[in-house]
């Protein structure tokens, strides 16, 4: 049975961003070293491309591949109003009642809490399960936000569910006493997702 997943002869993107050549199967994981900025043009053409949703010459994507969205509360004049409980924004992401109480439940989250509310780590594991909980077959997500215990608690379910669902990290650089570091999901190769034709990527501390 072939088990490739996603497979590209790298396409470039406006900007700095590209997306290099690659290859994803069952069980992997990979590292991608972008420059960000998060949630900006060039993220969301590289996730459109990731996930099959923009079709490129020389990219595949054979199987189900998502993007974990952070889960948030509503915004507009509305959510001023209705902010939505963690079980409520699950329902909206495609998750079962039953698994979406469970997801709650799994997490330690009280079921009256709003998601406005919660802090960035549990906000990232919700849009994880929700992932995990529609089956996908590899999951991309990011860190963007969060410190490192956060990071760490991710990189941690993300290893324990590799075995059903493969990995591609988003690692964006960040500031820490006057350096610029990034991280890396532990065990995946590391590609560099910065254009070739741009010149050198930025410069981080070993």
């Amino acid at each position: 049975m072939n088990n490739l997943l996603l497979s590209s002869e790298g396409v470039g993107l406006e900007g700095q961003q590209w997306l290099p050549p690659l290859r994803l199967h069952a069980g992997e994981s990979l590292c991608l070293h972008v420059n960000g900025p998060a949630c900006g043009k060039e993220e969301q053409r590289l996730l459109g491309l990731l996930t099959g949703i923009e079709q490129s010459p020389g990219l595949r994507v054979f199987g189900r591949v998502e993007f974990a969205r952070t889960a948030t509360g509503r915004t507009g004049f509305l959510g001023r109003f209705v902010q939505p409980y963690p079980v409520d924004w699950l329902l909206r992401a495609g998750v079962s009642p039953r698994d979406a109480g469970q997801v709650v439940a799994r997490l330690g989250l009280k079921p009256e809490w709003r998601v406005c509310n919660l802090p960035a780590t549990p906000r990232t594991l919700l849009g994880l399960e929700a992932v995990w909980a529609r089956g996908a077959e590899a999951v991309v997500f990011s860190c963007a936000g969060l410190d490192p215990l956060g990071r760490r608690a991710v990189f941690e379910v993300i290893r324990a569910h590799l075995e059903t669902c493969a990995a591609i990290y988003l690692s964006y650089p960040y500031g820490t006493q006057g350096w610029h570091e990034r991280d890396h999901l532990p065990g995946a190769s590391c590609l560099n997702a910065t254009n070739p034709a741009s010149g050198p990527s930025l410069s981080l501390r070993a």
